[in-house]
């Protein structure tokens, strides 16, 4: 399954469908066999009296784990091309730790501004679907709730920034300019 999906990617990516009108391609086609959309924990933690303590097996993946991201371009000429940026992420599936599966998409545009240089512009993750990111508490002896990830007390953790683990998601703005000699 590891190369499956790349190959997949690979073989979808030279998809084109021409017209007389426009056409419609993807462009930098990527797929992967992680986990893309947010940032797992590792499992292994100091807690506050210095004891070291590895529950990596709380963190672990029971699901398929992918992610495919590329962007989709049309457009009725050369010279100028509409961009829609694709994430596609099978969420990820944890004892302690579940991500469900998401779709993010965005919108740009492509100027070619000379035979050598182009100009892009993206907003990424502008429209997303799914993603959502849920945690459950571990508990000490003493039935006290605290955070695998981090060893802190699980009402100390549900408060802290600590807690946004879906910053991958978040709408961002890429520019670029490209000349070639």
């Amino acid at each position: 399954m590891k190369y499956l999906l790349p190959l997949i990617a690979l073989s979808v990516g030279f998809f084109s469908t021409p017209s007389n009108a426009e056409t419609v391609q993807f462009l930098a086609l990527k797929a992967q066999d992680t986990h893309q959309a947010s940032e797992v924990w590792s499992g292994r933690f100091t807690a506050p009296n210095g004891k070291v303590f590895d529950v990596t097996d709380y963190y672990r993946n029971e699901g398929l784990e992918f992610s495919v991201s590329g962007v989709l371009a049309f457009g009725p000429d050369q010279r100028v091309s509409w961009l829609v940026p694709v994430i596609v992420d099978g969420g990820y599936d944890a004892p302690l730790y579940q991500a469900a599966p998401s779709l993010a998409l965005g919108i740009g545009m492509a100027l070619v501004s000379a035979p050598n240089a182009v100009f892009t512009w993206q907003v990424e993750n502008m429209v997303q679907l799914g993603g959502r990111v849920r945690e459950r508490a571990c508990y000490d002896i003493y039935q006290r709730a605290f955070h695998c990830g981090t060893g802190l007390a699980w009402s100390d953790y549900q408060s802290s920034s600590l807690r946004r683990r879906d910053d991958e998601n978040v709408p961002r703005l890429k520019l670029r300019y490209l000349y070639r000699f």
